[in-house]
C-alpha cells in the first residue's frame, strides 16, 4: 500500500470507464470514496449525475463538515457504511470500488458480506485495482 501513495497519481477514473455512456440522472456511488475526490471530479464533469460516497463513519463525519464546491452541491452525499453490513443502496448505475481494494488487507476484503456484493451484481460494476496492488501480490503458479 505504501507504494501506492509514493507514485505518480493513478489516471483518472473516467479514463478507465466511459461515464459518459450513463443515462443522464445516474447514480454512481463510490464505495470507501473517503473525501469523495472521485465523486467531486466527476460530478463537476456530468451534471446530470448523482453521487453518493460511501466510507467509515469516522471519514464521514469529518467530510461532511468540508465545503464543497458550489458546482457540485446537491448531487453528493457522504453515507456512513462498512462493507461486512449489506449495501444499502440497492439499483445504482455505478458502484466504484477503487479505494478498497488498497486500503484493505486481501483477508478483510475476502470477508465482505455477500449480501453485499448482491446488491451491485445487476449494476454496471466497477471495480478499478490500481496496478501497483498488482506488483505487491504474491506470484502463484
Amino acid at each position: 500500500m505504501a507504494g501506492h501513495y509514493n507514485t505518480p497519481l493513478d489516471d483518472p477514473i473516467e479514463s478507465i470507464y466511459p461515464f459518459n455512456v450513463l443515462r443522464d440522472n445516474a447514480l454512481v456511488v463510490d464505495i470507501g470514496g473517503g473525501k469523495g475526490h472521485h465523486s467531486i471530479r466527476l460530478a463537476e464533469k456530468y451534471e446530470m449525475m448523482s453521487f453518493i460516497v460511501q466510507d467509515q463513519t469516522s471519514v464521514v463525519e469529518t467530510v461532511q463538515t468540508e465545503n464543497l464546491p458550489q458546482s457540485v452541491a446537491g448531487r453528493i452525499e457522504w453515507q456512513a457504511h462498512d462493507l461486512h453490513s449489506p449495501q444499502p443502496v440497492q439499483g445504482a448505475d455505478v458502484y466504484i470500488l477503487s479505494h478498497i481494494m488498497m486500503d484493505n488487507q486481501p483477508g478483510c476484503v475476502k470477508k465482505i458480506d455477500p449480501r453485499y456484493l448482491g446488491a451491485i451484481i445487476n449494476a454496471c460494476f466497477l471495480l478499478a485495482v490500481p496496478a501497483q496492488i498488482y506488483s505487491d501480490m504474491p506470484q502463484t503458479q
